[in-house]
């Protein structure tokens, strides 16, 4: 099994301060187990925090991009 904190979009998000380790995880909750793949997590971890309100769409996109710096507007 997958675990959280090896999606690369997990570490991006909490370094750009824009959510939590507990946001990230309620978000990784959601996801099936069977959909929690390497290859489609970082999506799917994003898309649950945009469906949640904890993301922009914008900032989700930067951070899966690689941006983690100035992503708060």
């Amino acid at each position: 099994m997958l675990e959280l904190k090896a999606s690369r979009f997990f570490q991006a998000a909490l370094q750009s301060g824009l959510i939590d380790e507990a946001g990230l995880a309620a978000c990784f909750g959601q996801i099936p187990r069977e959909k929690r793949t390497p290859d489609a997590v970082d999506r799917r971890l994003a898309r649950q925090a945009i469906s949640t309100g904890r993301l922009t769409l914008w900032q989700a996109q930067q951070i899966l991009g690689g941006a983690v710096d100035g992503v708060q507007d």
